[in-house]
């Protein structure tokens, strides 16, 4: 049993020791040599705000993109919703720190995104979409409020169907 053990072992050793050097590493490999082409030897005067600024800016909406598509993938709870909107909270309110920018309307999406799944029940979307936003201005489809919705695993599917949005 023991020798069954090693050489699964073994192969799974090789088989991710094959996936880093065929997948892996032909991906990253570019990425260092950008580093390499990049000047380290910078003065004072190469960081200025303004490229920072920029740079944070870049930075935060590709944050934002990336974090919208996972979101997509998960799936939530109630609470595991409040999580989100928590963790969401704390990554603005950090970049907000770091940057002259405002930052927020990048995260309007997800932030829309967090009020959704921390709903109780599927209707009360309505307390918050159409005549009812004020002034709200939604940047998810019906079709996209519906697909967050259904990322509630408590939420039944008929019930996402029969919304009127």
């Amino acid at each position: 049993m023991a020798a069954v053990s090693n050489k699964f072992r073994d192969l799974l050793q090789e088989g991710l020791n094959e996936l880093n050097s065929t997948a892996i590493k032909p991906q990253v490999k570019p990425w260092i040599n950008l580093f390499l082409s990049v000047s380290h030897n910078i003065e004072e005067a190469g960081l200025s705000p303004v490229i920072y600024d920029t740079l944070t800016g870049l930075m935060t909406s590709l944050i934002a993109i990336e974090l919208e598509k996972v979101l997509l993938k998960s799936t939530f709870s109630r609470l595991g919703g409040l999580q989100f909107d928590k963790e969401l909270r704390s990554l603005i309110a950090y970049l907000t720190t770091v940057t002259t920018w405002t930052i927020r309307d990048k995260f309007a999406r997800l932030s829309q995104m967090a009020t959704i799944l921390n709903l109780e029940r599927v209707t009360e979307i309505l307390d918050y979409w159409g005549p009812n936003s004020g002034p709200l201005t939604w940047r998810l489809t019906p079709a996209e409020v519906r697909q967050v919705l259904a990322l509630r695993i408590d939420f039944r599917s008929e019930d996402i169907k029969r919304l009127r949005l």
